[in-house]
């Protein structure tokens, strides 16, 4: 037989010091007004891109900026584009929206105003 502790052995000392019931493994739950609670991203950028090229090029790049850090110069852009420049999560869910707001506009295009 091993020396070495088992699963449950190495557990036991975190369950005492979570507060819970030996054999638990269960973290207790923080407070809703703690600093680690989870804050509300809003689901539309601060400012929406007006044209369609706007549009496609915001959407390219919160697509970068949700999987990497951007270079200055495209940072720039974006923040020119749609008002900040946002977490990747955020950037994320930015261009979900967006998305759905270019894919509005092609099933129902604005009209052109009429100058006579």
């Amino acid at each position: 037989m091993s020396n070495q502790p088992s699963s449950r052995q190495l557990l036991l000392p975190l369950a005492r010091v979570a507060g819970n019931r030996p054999g638990s493994t269960r973290l207790p739950q923080e407070p809703a007004g703690t600093a680690s609670a989870k804050k509300t991203i809003p689901a539309c950028p601060p400012r929406v891109p007006q044209t369609a090229k706007e549009l496609n090029r915001a959407i390219l790049l919160l697509g970068f900026r949700s999987r990497c850090d951007l270079q200055p110069g495209a940072r720039d852009e974006l923040r020119a584009l749609v008002g900040s420049y946002p977490l990747p999560e955020t950037a994320a869910l930015w261009k979900a929206t967006l998305k759905q707001i270019r894919k509005q506009n092609q099933a129902h295009p604005p009209e052109a105003s009429t100058q006579g």
